[in-house]
């Protein structure tokens, strides 16, 4: 795969690990963890060159600083937002038929009976 060999490059030149993680709908991300703010914002600049791929961030200032790197490659981030926004109107329609439905059908509902 493109990206993992990238990131094996980049990651040894820079001196950082990473490793993959799973998500929904069959699809992954590498992880950076980051022990600073500073490390986090430079693995984050040499990363965010590679093409077709998504970046993003997350971080922890709270006692201990404790920040992450996200990258996924721009199908899977794709993919990952249609899927997503998918099962969320799925579930926000749910819920709105189940608030006005009688007694009798939100019962029905609430067991599986009735999606």
């Amino acid at each position: 795969m493109h990206i993992e060999l990238t990131l094996n490059k980049l990651a040894k030149k820079h001196g950082f690990e990473y490793h993959w993680q799973p998500i929904k709908y069959d699809t992954k991300r590498a992880v950076i963890p980051c022990g600073s703010h500073e490390q986090q914002m430079y693995i984050y600049n040499v990363v965010s060159r590679i093409k077709s791929i998504e970046v993003t961030t997350w971080a922890c200032y709270e006692c201990e600083y404790e920040g992450y790197i996200y990258i996924m490659t721009a199908v899977d981030a794709q993919i990952l937002r249609t899927e997503s926004n998918k099962e969320m109107n799925r579930v926000n329609s749910w819920w709105n038929r189940y608030h006005i439905a009688d007694t009798e059908t939100r019962k029905l509902m609430a067991c599986g009976a009735i999606e």
